[in-house]
């Protein structure tokens, strides 16, 4: 066998190295500012959002175990 022969010792520490090597970008990531991230509009006002807010009155729970409980207390 040679000495660049793969092994348990080898593969542990390039896993390690691997490891640490992904988790310090995303550590230090977080303080850099991205620059143009939040300052452009989006195209159409209408894509881009799935959810809206809404009044919770117009919220009605069904026949269910949840109605249940709100009628019990």
């Amino acid at each position: 066998m040679s000495s660049s022969a793969l092994n348990r010792r080898r593969l542990l520490q390039a896993a390690g190295v691997a490891a640490l090597a992904t988790a310090v970008p995303a550590a230090v990531t977080p303080l850099a500012p991205v620059a143009g991230a939040a300052t452009l509009p989006p195209v159409r006002s209408d894509i881009g959002v799935s959810a809206q807010p809404f009044d919770l009155g117009q919220v009605r729970l069904t026949t269910g175990r949840w109605q249940e409980n709100q009628n019990r207390t």
